[in-house]
Parts: C-alpha cells; structure tokens; sequence
C-alpha cells in the first residue's frame, strides 16, 4: 500500500453552535495509506470526520470537504502523527 499526504479544505462548517455565528472553513493534512488517490481521500475524509473539532456537525447543514492536493509519499517517509486543523471564518456574501 502507498502512503498518500492528503490536504482537505472544509467549507460552511457550523463549527459555533451559537446562534448568528459565521460559518467556518478549514484546512487540515492528513497521511493514510490506500492503493490509489482515490482512496486517500476516502481515507483522509474519514479520519477527518473522527476530528473532536467536527463532532456534533449536522449531516446535510451544507459543509462539504474537498481535496486541494494529494500527494504520493517516497516509501517509508511517513510523518510524525499529526490531528490538528487549521480554521477561518467563510467570507459573507455583500449580494
């Protein structure tokens, strides 16, 4: 299996539950192992979801996840375990 570096974007989080808060965006990395892109991502998205930052998201509030990049790592570079994510407030549409 190859190891794949995977980085997400996450757009419309309602990562505040208080009412009127913005919606939120994310970036975070992820290193999984899978056989092709493809299953990177899946795999990537998944360990993603476990995210204690992203317990309690709705399923169907309008968030979505999409890849910005995926690349495959030389074999046997994986880095140190990393969870984190990177947050910012969406932009607001003026219309």
């Amino acid at each position: 299996m190859t190891t794949w570096r995977v980085l997400l974007r996450g757009e419309n989080f309602p990562l505040d539950t208080q009412q009127g808060a913005p919606l939120m965006g994310f970036y975070a990395t992820r290193w999984v192992a899978a056989p092709d892109e493809q299953g990177a991502f899946a795999a990537a998205v998944e360990q993603l979801r476990e995210a204690p930052e992203l317990s309690g998201i709705p399923k169907g509030c309008g968030a979505n996840i999409v890849s910005e990049d995926i690349a495959e790592l030389p074999h046997g570079q994986v880095p140190p375990e990393r969870r984190g994510l990177t947050t910012f407030r969406m932009a607001t549409s003026s219309a």
